[in-house]
């Protein structure tokens, strides 16, 4: 499967994501990161996807203080779907080549990672407290999850990779 995706920013600038598994539960090889997203299953198999301003996605976020990844992704999991998570592992990360990126921060090159984890247990919905909105979430079957998150060939190869990884964990029937 392709694992690049080619993208323009508002002004035309180029942006390059290219999808990249990581080799081990370490995310040294990924640095510098400014986000940090997570596949999160339940016993089921199904994936938990949340709807943001129109759109669907995975639950994630940036970094907050001196927060490692793991305590990133508890976080943002908990803030936006109020879900609990466990058993998590760095899935790999995607590289971002963003040449004249307007976010000096940032830089041209760095990375956006992307974990698996299990889903412990959901508590009832209330608002992000970042915006104060309610996110909607939904627990669905993994292809749905295609249909529902365009992400582009580096998105789609990340998913498959995290389905894969998912089922030879918990030998779930992924799809």
């Amino acid at each position: 499967m392709e694992n690049v995706s080619n993208l323009n920013d508002k002004t035309g600038n180029s942006i390059v994501l290219t999808w990249v598994l990581a080799e081990e539960n370490v995310a040294d090889d990924f640095k510098p990161f400014f986000q940090v997203y997570g596949v999160c299953y339940d016993d089921a198999g199904r994936i938990l996807i949340i709807q943001e301003k129109g759109k669907w996605k995975i639950p994630g976020g940036s970094p907050e203080k001196e927060e490692t990844w793991k305590e990133t992704l508890i976080r943002e999991v908990w803030e936006e779907a109020t879900v609990k998570i466990d058993n998590i592992e760095l899935l790999g990360a995607q590289k971002v080549n963003y040449p004249h990126n307007p976010n000096a921060q940032e830089g041209d090159l760095y990375y956006q990672l992307r974990c698996i984890a299990h889903v412990e247990s959901m508590a009832e919905p209330v608002p992000d407290p970042d915006t104060n909105i309610m996110i909607v979430r939904e627990m669905v079957e993994p292809e749905e999850v295609f249909k529902r998150i365009n992400w582009g060939n580096a998105g789609n190869a990340m998913f498959c990779d995290a389905f894969e990884k998912i089922e030879n964990i918990s030998l779930l029937p992924v799809k």
